[in-house]
């Protein structure tokens, strides 16, 4: 499930035409009632009140209602920031997820800059921080480079049933995990309720809307060890998968090259167009995404020349 969502709109999007004569505070005023409303109907919430000070370098901020979460604006090259917390998302209208990707999709601008998902488990025993600690020590956490740093919380020595935690990865970084004896820290000594927690920040990946109407799937690829969520059953032994189960975005590209590559160049210049060469090579009946790449990998920028450097420096990196 989503537990937060930070996404940035433009102000460009609800700015109507004989509006634009408005002062810049009026024009702010307009903005926030139509994000307003269309939350309301969304959500389920909408603003409530004016912050004294602005939030996250924006010149207002206003809450929504019953702490759901806030709204920002004013500077930040003409943005709008919506921040809808736990409470928010949790308390939210039913199905709400298809109606704000629906919302977003039609807009000019809507990109999420963090997001967070979180998995409960109530009844699998065998999910445990001591088994993900166990886990991480054998690479389970490790998508390609170095392993994630560790971090305990609470009394791992001696358990006290006040609820241990353990954080992956750093909380500067794009992604980091929060793995923590929800029950216990609750109050419940015997409690085997355990919650996972990932958040993504989109520092230097890009974070497709398409999370929205598939949470779990994201929150499967974020980690090779995370397919133990989907299991329901106990393992005897914990066994890493193969590296070659996911593939990142530049080892994709290397893949085509590599087997196709030559193919793809004649067929080029025997078309002299790429567009009709395209559409004939991606006329396939299963256009989804293929489920060995790591989505996570994805450029930000595809179409900037800064990207294909790096992307190219990746496939270089590849082949050593």
């Amino acid at each position: 499930m989503i537990d937060w969502l930070n996404v940035v709109l433009s102000m460009d999007d609800f700015t109507p035409q004989g509006k634009h004569s408005l002062s810049g505070t009026a024009l702010e005023d307009y903005a926030i009632n139509q994000v307003s409303r269309k939350l309301l109907r969304i959500i389920g919430f909408s603003v409530d009140s004016e912050n004294i000070t602005g939030r996250h370098f924006y010149r207002r901020s206003f809450n929504l209602e019953h702490g759901a979460g806030m709204i920002a604006i004013g500077g930040q090259n003409n943005t709008i920031l919506i921040s809808l917390n736990g409470v928010g998302l949790n308390y939210a209208n039913l199905d709400y997820e298809l109606e704000l990707f629906d919302w977003l999709d039609s807009l000019r601008v809507a990109t999420i800059t963090r997001i967070d998902l979180a998995y409960d488990s109530l009844d699998k025993t065998f999910l445990t921080v001591d088994l993900f600690d166990q886990i991480h020590s054998k690479g389970g956490f490790n998508k390609g480079g170095r392993n994630p740093e560790i971090e305990y919380r609470g009394n791992w020595k001696k358990p006290n049933g006040k609820g241990r935690t353990l954080y992956i990865g750093s909380r500067q970084s794009s992604k980091f995990c929060r793995i923590y004896e929800k029950g216990k820290q609750l109050g419940d000594q015997d409690s085997i309720w355990l919650r996972i927690e990932v958040e993504f920040k989109s520092r230097d990946i890009y974070i497709p809307l398409n999370v929205l109407l598939n949470p779990t799937d994201y929150m499967v690829a974020a980690y090779p060890c995370f397919y133990l969520i989907e299991e329901d059953t106990p393992l005897d032994k914990y066994e890493v998968r193969e590296k070659n189960e996911l593939i990142t975005f530049a080892q994709a590209i290397r893949l085509v090259q590599r087997q196709y590559g030559r193919y793809i160049h004649f067929f080029r210049k025997c078309f002299g167009d790429d567009k009709i060469l395209l559409d004939i090579l991606t006329d396939i009946p299963n256009k989804s995404r293929p489920e060995k790449l790591d989505v996570l990998t994805i450029p930000k920028d595809l179409n900037t020349p800064k990207t294909l450097i790096i992307s190219q420096q990746e496939l270089n990196h590849e082949r050593i």
